[in-house]
């Protein structure tokens, strides 16, 4: 199953479905997709009915806003029990972005945000101790460059869950990029395995994106004209650099799951 937070109105929508079914090798026969702006009143009961859960990015947040109000995001009661319901039952579960964001949350941990100067584009993000041992992702390289497009962000692991990746682009050892709940297979990417360079364009030129990442900036009169930044837009559009280790991340996860690798782990 994956979980979206996008909405009909978003192009990203139907983007982001072809990029897990491509990058996780599963056909559409085999993968559910349930749009929590559309199923708000999903049941996430229904989980202990599949063999992995993916979630995805977000749409329709604010940049400043640091909490989950019910009314603003009906489905949140919804998606945190499914959280939990994968972490108690040990369903493989991979959140990046908007699911790495809300199940920090969820965990305890302090959500911050930088609205200026953050990260956005290609990442090399660096592996923790912690990685080197774990099932999934021992095999992954120490750096793994990784499609990120964030405002908001984590300064440590929140409570119960270990460190897998962090980069040190705001200070020695943050942001946190990845963690993993202990004793469960519930890993979340702060950026997006599901995302290749290629991909970033095509994900980021609904206007909503580039108002939301390219704020305008002061004493720039093109920025009004164009509503964003469209100078960064543009260069963000350009970047090419190979993340295929991250996309490889997907079919790993399946393929673990199919082996029982994770069951074993547990």
């Amino acid at each position: 199953m994956v979980l979206q937070m996008r909405g009909i109105d978003d192009p990203s929508r139907e983007v982001e479905r072809a990029q897990y079914l491509k990058y996780t090798g599963l056909s559409e026969s085999e993968v559910d997709f349930v749009d929590l702006y559309e199923q708000y009143d999903w049941n996430p009961q229904s989980l202990q009915d599949y063999d992995v859960l993916f979630i995805g990015g977000i749409s329709k947040d604010e940049a400043e806003e640091l909490s989950w109000p019910e009314e603003k995001f009906p489905f949140i009661q919804n998606l945190r029990a499914g959280m939990q319901l994968a972490i108690d039952k040990k369903i493989p579960a991979l959140l990046s972005c908007g699911g790495f964001v809300i199940a920090g949350d969820m965990l305890g941990g302090e959500t911050l945000a930088k609205l200026e100067n953050h990260e956005l584009g290609v990442i090399g993000i660096q592996k923790s101790p912690q990685a080197e041992k774990d099932v999934f992702l021992a095999a992954v390289p120490p750096i793994l460059p990784i499609v990120c497009g964030h405002i908001k962000y984590f300064d440590k692991a929140p409570p119960g869950t270990d460190i897998l990746y962090f980069s040190d682009t705001y200070e020695p050892g943050i942001p946190l990029q990845a963690f993993k709940v202990q004793g469960a297979p519930f890993y979340a990417f702060q950026g997006h395995p599901e995302i290749s360079s290629s991909d970033l364009f095509d994900r980021i030129k609904p206007m909503m994106y580039r108002k939301h990442y390219f704020h305008k900036r002061k004493g720039h009169p093109e920025d009004e004209k164009y509503g964003y930044n469209h100078e960064a837009f543009m260069h963000a559009s350009s970047i090419k650099k190979d993340t295929s280790e991250a996309q490889a991340l997907l079919k790993r996860f399946v393929e673990l799951v199919k082996e029982g690798s994770f069951e074993k782990e547990a």
